[in-house]
């Protein structure tokens, strides 16, 4: 599983991704840190080492994905609810003013 994040984000960025070469630059080096770890390891501890490399490879790997991709354009949300509030609205009047069999579907006072 953890091979799979660092392909990921290696493919996601040579492919365009918007992710600074600083950070993954960082990453790169947290995950050749934990795999020197694994590779000489010689016991219990190391053992343990390599472990918490790899956590905090995995929490930096979150923490990048975090700021990269959930950034929110506060002028698009409102145009969003803006355009919501405008379709429930019509819906509203597209109701009341539905005639089933020649009844009104519904009573409404508009």
């Amino acid at each position: 599983m953890l091979s799979q994040v660092q392909r990921y984000l290696k493919t996601y960025a040579q492919n365009g991704g918007a992710l600074s070469r600083a950070a993954l630059h960082r990453l790169d080096g947290l995950w050749q840190h934990a795999e020197t770890l694994v590779a000489t390891q010689q016991g219990a501890t190391s053992a343990e080492l390599a472990v918490v490399a790899y956590k905090e490879y995995l929490a930096a790997t979150a923490t990048l994905a975090r700021n990269e991709w959930t950034q929110f354009s506060e002028t698009e949300m409102a145009i969003g609810l803006a355009l919501m509030v405008l379709v429930a609205l019509v819906q509203v009047y597209l109701v009341c003013r539905a005639d089933v069999w020649g009844a009104p579907l519904v009573r409404c006072v508009l």
